[in-house]
């Protein structure tokens, strides 16, 4: 089964996103290749935060450790963002490597990964299968 987002659903998912981090004082974002890129430009945009690419892809095994090490020189509070929370080895991965670090997923399908570092704009009460959003 296939779960279609449409641009009009992305919006509305970007916009809650908006205001429910509005006010969390982050210096940047941080978007998580691939899924997470598209809606990281937006919300930085929204937010008025730089944004920073980081190839982070636990599916496809890439992973740029150095880039993140880097970010963790910055200081302040980031935000990492992504387009779906499943397993929760990506947050796991990145928070071995910074504890203190910030997520926010569009879409966060049930199971038994939980941290008060993430929020998630939808929560799915049930897995439909795969996921599509409008820029795939």
């Amino acid at each position: 089964m296939t779960e279609n987002i449409t641009w009009q659903d992305f919006d509305k998912m970007t916009d809650a996103a908006a205001t429910l981090l509005s006010r969390r004082n982050y210096n940047r974002i941080v978007g998580l290749t691939r899924g997470g890129l598209t809606f990281a430009v937006k919300l930085s945009h929204k937010l008025r935060l730089p944004l920073t690419p980081l190839t982070w892809q636990t599916r496809d095994g890439e992973r740029d450790e150095e880039a993140l090490l880097d970010i963790t020189l910055l200081g302040g509070r980031t935000l990492f963002v992504d387009d779906i929370l499943d397993s929760g080895k990506t947050i796991n991965e990145i928070q071995a490597i910074m504890p203190e670090a910030e997520f926010c997923v569009l879409i966060e399908k049930p199971g038994k990964f939980k941290t008060s570092a993430v929020s998630s704009i939808v929560k799915l009460q049930q897995d439909s299968g795969w996921i599509t959003f409008p820029w795939e």
